[in-house]
């Protein structure tokens, strides 16, 4: 009888330690998942939420009148939008086939403030959804201007949000 009893033993103990090791194999998977997941938010630390533009901000020129021999371009820029805009990136280019690259340099807007990056503009109040405003840019040193290239920017926080509806206007300056 006794050799009965410590069959039975043996085998209970077999299945204690089996159940033991799933686990412990358990355990450990789930501590390394914690540990990289820690490592992985460490290293992505400084990452943040992305603001976007609103889906209805619309800047479009309304109107433009070239000044050839000043090379200088003015611009009516209107909110066709349902947001306010404040500022944008004004680029042109001297072929109508390739997309605007020249930044174009503001001229006789002592209240618009230019941005660390150039060809960007704050306007110096919002632009109100159907307000539209004129500005003057010089294209000095691109020959002939065939087309400009307009990115409404809104700023939350001094951070600009680029808007991804960008216009691009063919003209002839």
């Amino acid at each position: 009888m006794k050799r009965n009893i410590s069959k039975i033993n043996k085998k209970t103990k077999k299945g204690v330690s089996l159940i033991l090791s799933y686990v412990l194999l358990v355990v450990i998977a789930l501590a390394l998942a914690l540990g990289v997941y820690t490592w992985l938010k460490f290293i992505a630390g400084g990452a943040e939420d992305i603001e976007e533009c609103p889906e209805g901000v619309s800047l479009i020129l309304q109107e433009y009148k070239c000044f050839s021999g000043a090379k200088i371009i003015e611009l009516t820029l209107r909110n066709k939008g349902r947001f306010n805009i404040d500022g944008s990136i004004i680029k042109g280019t001297a072929n109508k086939s390739q997309d605007a690259w020249f930044n174009l340099k503001l001229v006789d807007n002592s209240n618009v403030q230019e941005l660390a990056v150039p060809g960007t503009y704050k306007f110096p109040s919002p632009l109100a959804p159907d307000a539209s405003q004129v500005y003057n840019f010089s294209y000095a040193g691109l020959g002939t201007l065939e087309k400009v290239g307009i990115i409404p920017i809104q700023i939350h926080e001094n951070q600009s949000i680029l808007c991804e509806s960008t216009i691009s206007q063919e003209v002839n300056c």
